[in-house]
């Protein structure tokens, strides 16, 4: 719809769907936390694609979700 192709599609649907894997490596009590964030702690939250990043790199995608996603944050 925004003048994207195809392939560019399709890369974005699958990072975005892959975007949260990072979150198995932050703390779950972060991840239910029912107050406010410290900002210490809305940084360890957002690091989840970093994590996510480096997940993915391990498998030979022919886009470069790995890319996108570590970029989520940007």
């Amino acid at each position: 719809r925004m003048g994207y192709s195809d392939e560019d599609r399709t890369t974005l649907r699958i990072a975005a769907r892959l975007s949260g894997i990072g979150k198995m490596s932050v703390p779950m009590e972060l991840l239910t936390k029912t107050t406010r964030l410290t900002d210490y702690e809305r940084s360890q939250l957002q690091a989840h694609t970093l994590y996510a990043e480096k997940i993915l790199r391990e498998f030979n995608f022919e886009q470069p979700v790995a890319d996108i996603v570590g970029q989520v944050h940007e």
